[in-house]
């Protein structure tokens, strides 16, 4: 049988039966078989098949091909590929084939001119990729910014401020001299390949013409600094030239502070100067001919029998320069240890001539010198090795080398693995070479050097000292000098000590009297024995030195002394000024046993430990020294810190604004704060312009400018922006806050109103902390437990009063009253918008009942829901927007109660108040001056009433 021709598919479904040949004559009675509608069936098989089955197999190909057939013609793939796939799956193929190109279609219509849509400045800004968006803002014309919105029009000045800040940040002001902009690198990136230079070219010129330039150094005109410094530093730039430099340098140090006759100089110092610059060897020393073309030559340097101290002082404030200006001077001072020179051997025997000893400024340069190699060489010791080298500048000479970074505790979850990483670390920790017990006891003789030494003098020898300990044959022979020097200072200020005990004990004058006593020599003698302590307790642990010197019996008549001083100093308005002579004792006294553990420290039966018990009898008088000297909390009485109850808000208030004012000096100069508001959308023109800032561009001066107002802000401005924003933060319009029994505020915990309403808490977060940071004051008061929340403590259901009165009434009543009739369990309601929620205060607390035995627990909780839970997202982002500026660590020594004193001051002065808590010093509550005075106050509150 030869096989039928295939019925192409129409619109109808009348069937056409195909010819079949037969074989036989007479065939039995067999329906005839239709035509496969494809050519993949054939007809031999169909004729095989039952007569229901194949009219069953022959309907489902006709009906589905017909009904695909439109879109099979329609379609760009193959009909025959599509013929042959089953229906089902034939209709899903023609199918996403047709929504691709319903999808093609629409693109081509959108791109299509004719069918633009209208679409203003602001949409088609928002619709743009950030990179081009930020790039439109930055060029945009003033028209196009006018016509902005708010939030885009702040972010637009704040992206032009930040560039422009940028380019001014590049300039050459940072690089000493060097001119023009460094593409591609910021200016730390320049400052730090500049001190990590290290160029193996052609040197500038030839190491046998190094000489020369030291004959320069030795002439008797003064020379330019600046010039004389960043020459050599560039010279330094040359690995081959540097350490040659570093030689000659050191050796005419030696030669200059010998004291030879001048006649011994070496050959270096010989001869006629203008011939060695007309010989020189290379012809790239131009520079170096153009520094010393003006110079006279009558005025060289000639043979005298005495070297001018101005010479040493020179090679010293060069040698001191280059180690801070290039960090590979100062490893050469090290790595030749193994050669036969070894610089920071013939420094450090430098610091036993009596020339340079005798010399405060010689000395202290000398120090700085060592001093500043050590702390160079330790911080690219624990300099991370896997960080990427920063880009080189062009030649920029920096005006001094790169702080170190501070370290970064470990965290809890990673505790095992920096643990292993600090070994590692301790053994890359750089080690001090072991050196002499006649070069380490210069040393410590310097602290003797009064008043050669000075306190810069001291922190070097501190710097030093800790760098020599690394090593355990160093730290012996240092441990052991500076007790033997410990030793004899405690044993005279001891003596001292009883001899003033005698004479308060006979004498009746006024303590600011007896104290005048004190010899001169005395305060000297003491401050030996505070620096002596102070380096003792880089090297040894406090409880030991303690023991080892036998302290227990100065301090002992110290404590003494000053119990009776204290008696005297209520009569006496003196107090403060009069103590000064005693004051570097009581740092001593701080430097030893605060920095013993409580568990540790000495203790006398029955009493807490010594330097609590002094600190809490003795609070007033260690106030009024740092009132007097506010530098002491940041240094000596540190520990306070750890005490802040101890520390009176002013002296605390003191502390935190210096520590602002060296946040501001430590860091860069961040420009300016530009704000531009209209007075009716203050808010909201301050919102969008704060949002849009980076963190450390906050920290930049505020200058606020009114639209459509001319003014220059020179203070009043900003204090006028800030007065509107305390008030409006509280507009209800914004259902940011809401206002409590007490005239405080509360965050709103349906604030969520406000589609905003995060964004904006982080925003009022900024605008206090910039506050704090200005040293402004806001008329904006809140409730005691959130100032609590900023602090990070925990709220007490005491502070439900201020929020809710007649709840705490409540609370107050439960925990005072038998419950067990009040059927109370661990859950409770919620109004959020209208309607009541149930709300369980801890797993399953609806089946939970209140009982006087977890009474205490419920109201805990409850206090907790009310006043943190439910407002945890508000109070959280407030945090973080203040977090911007103010750091945890800041202010964490306040109480809820001064915060709001260092951020709002006084709302009311309570008269009575202050008379009660009033202490007198002269005078007494009956004299006729005091009772004047309160007069006068009195009638100043009538009068403003």
């Amino acid at each position: 049988m030869s096989p039928a021709t295939p019925i192409a598919p129409s619109d109808t479904t009348s069937q056409v039966e195909p010819q079949v040949e037969t074989q036989v004559e007479n065939p039995p009675a067999v329906p005839a078989v239709p035509a496969a509608p494809t050519q993949t069936i054939d007809p031999a098989f169909l004729e095989a098949l039952p007569a229901e089955l194949r009219d069953e197999i022959l309907a489902s190909q006709i009906g589905g091909t017909n009904a695909n057939s439109a879109e099979i013609s329609n379609s760009t793939l193959n009909p025959d590929f599509l013929a042959a796939l089953p229906p089902d799956i034939a209709a899903e193929v023609l199918q996403n084939e047709r929504q691709e190109q319903e999808r093609r279609d629409r693109e081509r219509e959108a791109a299509d001119p004719s069918h633009a849509e209208e679409m203003d400045n602001a949409s088609f800004i928002a619709t743009l990729p950030p990179d081009l968006r930020e790039e439109i803002l930055m060029t945009a014309d003033e028209q196009l910014l006018q016509s902005l919105p708010p939030n885009l029009a702040a972010e637009a000045h704040a992206i032009r401020e930040r560039h422009m800040r940028s380019r001014f940040n590049w300039r050459s002001r940072d690089f000493n001299g060097f001119v023009g902009e460094v593409p591609g690198i910021d200016r730390h990136a320049a400052r730090d390949a500049q001190f990590n230079l290290n160029i193996n070219g052609k040197p500038i010129i030839s190491e046998d013409d190094l000489p020369f330039l030291l004959k320069v150094v030795s002439m008797q005109q003064t020379l330019s600094r600046n010039i004389l410094h960043k020459t050599f530093l560039n010279l330094c730039a040359f690995e081959g030239t540097r350490k040659r430099l570093l030689s000659e340098l050191i050796q005419s140090l030696v030669y200059f502070t010998s004291g030879r006759d001048s006649l011994d100089q070496p050959a270096k110092f010989q001869g006629d100067f203008k011939d060695q610059v007309d010989h020189m060897k290379t012809d790239d020393a131009s520079a170096i001919i153009g520094f010393v073309a003006g110079l006279r030559w009558s005025t060289i340097y000639s043979p005298s029998s005495r070297v001018p101290n101005s010479v040493s002082r020179r090679f010293l404030e060069i040698l001191a320069y280059l180690i801070k200006s290039n960090a590979h001077v100062a490893e050469n001072l090290l790595e030749s240890q193994v050669e036969k020179e070894k610089p920071f051997t013939i420094l450090l025997d430098l610091m036993g001539n009596e020339n340079i000893r005798g010399n405060s400024t010689h000395l202290e340069y000398l120090l700085s010198a060592l001093s500043t190699a050590v702390k160079v060489l330790t911080a690219k010791k624990t300099a991370p090795t896997d960080a990427p080298a920063p880009p080189v500048a062009p030649a920029v000479v920096p005006a001094a080398a790169p702080a170190v970074a501070p370290a970064v505790e470990p965290s809890n979850d990673a505790m095992e693995t920096n643990s292993t990483e600090n070994k590692e670390k301790e053994k890359e920790k750089l080690v001090s070479p072991d050196f002499s017990q006649i070069q380490l006891e210069n040393v410590v003789k310097v602290l003797n050097l009064n008043p050669c030494c000075s306190d810069h003098s001291f922190t070097y020898v501190t710097n030093l000292t800790q760098f020599l300990g690394t090593s355990e044959s160093n730290k012996e022979i240092l441990l052991k000098n500076l007790t033997m020097a410990a030793q004899s200072s405690s044993e005279v200020v001891f003596a001292e000590f009883e001899k003033l005990n005698l004479n308060l004990e006979k004498s009746r004058d006024q303590m600011s009297l007896v104290l005048t006593m004190i010899p001169t020599s005395f305060v000297s003698t003491e401050l030996n024995f505070l620096r002596i302590l102070k380096l003792m307790l880089n090297l040894a642990p406090a409880q030991s030195i303690n023991a080892n010197l036998k302290l227990e019996f100065l301090w002992e008549s110290f404590e003494n002394a000053l119990n009776r001083l204290s008696k005297k100093s209520n009569s006496d308005p003196n107090t403060t000024s009069s103590l000064s002579p005693l004051l570097p004792i009581i740092e001593a006294f701080f430097a030893v046993n605060a920095s013993v553990s409580v568990s540790t420290s000495i203790t006398r039966s029955g009493q807490m430990p010594r330097f609590f018990s002094f600190v809490e009898h003795h609070r007033r008088l260690l106030n009024e020294l740092i009132k007097q000297n506010p530098n002491l909390l940041q240094d000596s009485f540190s520990a306070l810190l750890k005490t802040p109850h101890l520390i009176d808000f002013e002296n605390k208030r003191s502390y935190f604004r210096s520590d602002i004012q060296r946040q501001k000096t430590d860091q860069d100069n961040y420009g300016e704060l530009r704000i531009t508001v209209r007075r009716n959308a203050v808010m909201e023109d301050s919102f969008y312009s704060l949002k849009s800032r980076k963190p450390e561009e906050l920290k930049g001066r505020l200058s606020v400018n009114f639209a459509g107002e001319e003014g220059i802000d020179a203070g009043g401005l900003s204090r006028e922006w800030y007065t509107i924003l305390a008030r409006e933060m509280f507009n209800p319009n914004y259902c940011l806050f809401l206002p409590t029994a007490n005239s405080t505020f509360q965050p709103n915990k349906n604030s969520a109103i406000n589609t905003d309403h995060l964004e904006f808490f982080k925003f009022v977060g900024r605008v206090i902390a910039k506050a704090l940071y200005d040293g402004q004051l806001l008329d904006a008061h809140f409730t005691h437990s959130f100032y609590k929340h900023i602090l990070g403590q925990p709220v007490s259901y005491t502070d439900m009063e201020a929020v809710d009165p007649e709840f705490y009434k409540s609370l107050l009543w439960i925990l005072e009253n038998d419950v067990s009739d009040l059927s109370l369990t661990f859950s409770t309601e919620q109004e959020v918008f209208g309607i009541v929620q149930a709300v369980e205060l801890k797993e399953n607390g609806r089946n939970i009942a209140v009982t006087d035995e977890n009474k205490e627990e419920y109201v805990r909780l409850v206090t907790e829901m009310k006043m943190t839970t439910a407002i945890q997202q508000q109070i959280e982002w407030f945090k973080k927007g203040f977090h911007d500026l103010i750091k945890s660590e800041q202010i964490s020594i306040f109480t809820p109660s001064e915060l709001e004193l260092l951020i709002s001051g006084l709302p009311d002065i309570d008269i009575e108040d202050l008379r009660k808590n009033t202490e007198y010093r002269g005078y007494s509550k009956e004299s006729a001056q005091i009772q004047w005075f309160w007069e006068t106050v009195g009638d100043f509150q009538v009068f403003s009433t």
